[in-house]
């Protein structure tokens, strides 16, 4: 503080440090040393996981984020290295940059025991995506999929299809007939807003108590052959993402949650609320997520009855066998049969309701 007093204006030919030069060199060195110390880390615990991913910066220079996760004296910790540009997202490119980037610190890939990236193609394509190139480096280094992008895609997904619902119905006076005529008393579909949770509560709920009404009109307008070709082929499409038996059961326990939250966000705007009475109304809100995730069975009994035909996508994706290739030092794998009940179950239902009750606990 003194020093910037003292130095700071001075003007030119004056020695102060103080310039954007010498701040960016000093920022520079800062970050070279605490680089070189995680390196110093990283060998020492010898085996690594890594994490990476592209996302462009403010001048609009494309840059891979780099990320390794090692265990530190017992602790399992989780470090950012450095940005590196990229100039294009081909698998072998990144994988160089990559390679190059380690080797130039000394880290070896042999040493890798996993990776972890989203689930873009050139990401976590099975045969030459980067996983695979990796791999092909350190047959050890498992490739575990983003959970928090899967759950993202999931998620966004069924949003999307509400709002493609709405938006396939409202933009013709005829079809908005046919739904109304089909839906009878229920409700018509809403527009799902973004940042309102009344109205997603509101979409959603119109969604579920009108679903086979829904359906039953998209499948009449696909059939319809006065209809033109791209209203019958969108029609016919969204039938079949209906159709599907993880949608269904999305769409049953998204609409017990939100109109749950929405119960709980109208409580929390009450002027007469107290500190108290707001922790109590989280905890029964994750209480009420968590019975969610111990009734899954209860759930989707409940959608067959009401849709026996629906199933977990195709048959075949359902008794598909899956290698999950988990190379054990002996050298030996194991091969997983997996459900498509087993892995709704497990890469939608699961981190979907954990992520709900995780954020509300640390609210």
């Amino acid at each position: 503080m003194d020093h910037t007093k003292k130095y700071g204006n001075r003007g030119k030919g004056n020695t102060s440090y103080l310039s954007a030069n010498i701040c960016n060199e000093f920022i520079s060195i800062m970050g070279k040393q605490v680089l070189m110390k995680i390196v110093d880390e990283l060998k020492a615990a010898k085996y690594f996981s890594i994490s990476v991913d592209s996302t462009p910066d403010l001048s609009h220079v494309d840059q891979l984020t780099v990320i390794v996760r090692y265990v530190n004296d017992g602790i399992p910790v989780e470090r950012f290295l450095q940005f590196l540009p990229i100039k294009e997202h081909k698998a072998e490119y990144l994988a160089e940059t990559l390679l190059k980037f380690l080797g130039n610190y000394g880290i070896s890939i042999k040493d890798c025991r996993g990776q972890s990236y989203d689930n873009a193609a050139n990401m976590a394509g099975k045969y030459s995506g980067l996983q695979a190139k990796i791999k092909e480096k350190c047959k050890f280094a498992i490739f575990v999929p983003c959970a928090a992008h899967s759950l993202n895609l999931v998620v966004t997904s069924f949003f999307q299809l509400v709002q493609k619902l709405y938006n396939f119905f409202s933009s013709s006076t005829h079809r908005w007939s046919i739904l109304t005529e089909c839906l009878g008393s229920n409700k018509v579909i809403k527009y799902l807003s973004e940042t309102r949770w009344s109205a997603r509560a509101d979409a959603v709920s119109a969604l579920h108590r009108g679903y086979k009404q829904i359906l039953i009109a998209l499948i009449s307008i696909a059939r319809d052959t006065d209809q033109a070709g791209e209203t019958r082929n969108e029609a016919l499409s969204l039938a079949r993402k209906m159709e599907k038996l993880e949608t269904i059961v999305l769409t049953e326990i998204w609409s017990n949650i939100l109109e749950r939250i929405n119960k709980t966000s109208v409580s929390l705007q009450k002027d007469t609320l107290t500190m108290d009475v707001a922790t109590k109304l989280f905890a029964s809100l994750a209480d009420f997520i968590g019975n969610i995730r111990n009734n899954f069975d209860q759930y989707e009994s409940s959608v067959k009855e009401n849709f026996p035909a629906a199933d977990y996508k195709d048959r075949s994706q359902r008794t598909r066998t899956r290698s999950s290739r988990i190379s054990f030092y002996d050298g030996s794998a194991e091969t997983i049969q997996i459900t498509g009940k087993e892995k709704f179950q497990t890469e939608t239902f699961l981190p979907m309701i954990d992520t709900l009750i995780t954020h509300l606990k640390q609210r």
